[in-house]
């Protein structure tokens, strides 16, 4: 029987939920070819995509807000994601799991289409942006939406995105939700919801949900805590 290894909600820093989120990728294996974990952050922070221009980053603050907060590179792409009101979470995937072997484009539908039906759940009015054509990703995570991102329904505002990294041995996916634009929803209930919701569709491929406890000593987290990682770029 096959699980999805669940790590319980927790608090960290910047470099030390990077280096987690990239451990989780390393734990898969085919009875075990799912990992998933949300979590806060020790102080205000804010993290962008790999390939991401330090300096561009700087201009979206101002130097006071720079200089109190966290930082730091994700090892996904994508834009620049402020995490100081928002629900983080990231998901790994074994390279032989069905989902992790389709598309880019079709891995991020699926994975929101999970996310929405765990927002609808705890009493979300948010639906699934699915444009005409698909359009180039914003410089700023939640400036405008790309394909398949979760929107408000009234306003048609962007309250969930995400990133993506593929490797040889899986996928990791990094996303936020805006707890600003869903000021209703209680957090609390969303990584269960999120949970159930993954497996009604995995029926056949996950069977269960074995909880997870991190490593006391996480590994790389010196790499994701130093300047060459964040800043030379």
């Amino acid at each position: 029987m096959t699980a999805l290894g669940s790590i319980a909600y927790d608090r960290r820093s910047a470099a030390e939920n990077m280096a987690l989120d990239q451990w989780m990728v390393a734990q898969l294996d085919a009875s075990m070819p799912v990992m998933f974990r949300s979590y806060g952050w020790l102080k205000d922070a804010i993290t962008y995509g790999y390939t991401q221009k330090i300096q561009q980053v700087k201009l979206r603050f101002s130097e006071w807000e720079w200089d109190k907060m966290d930082c730091c590179r994700r090892p996904t792409a994508g834009g620049i994601v402020d995490h100081r009101n928002d629900w983080t979470f990231a998901l790994a995937m074994h390279a032989s799991f069905s989902v992790a072997q389709l598309k880019p484009l079709q891995i991020y539908r699926s994975v929101h289409e999970i996310l929405l039906a765990a927002l609808t759940e705890i009493g979300a009015r948010v639906e699934l942006y699915i444009p005409e054509d698909a359009e180039s990703s914003p410089e700023a995570c939640f400036d405008r939406p790309s394909p398949f991102d979760v929107l408000l329904q009234d306003s048609g505002l962007k309250v969930a995105g995400a990133a993506m990294k593929r490797t040889r041995s899986g996928l990791l996916i990094q996303g936020s939700v805006s707890r600003e634009r869903l000021p209703s929803v209680d957090f609390k209930q969303l990584h269960s919801s999120w949970e159930s919701e993954f497996l009604k569709g995995q029926r056949g491929s996950c069977e269960e949900t074995l909880r997870i406890s991190p490593p006391d000593v996480i590994p790389n987290v010196e790499v994701f805590r130093s300047p060459e990682w964040s800043f030379k770029r």
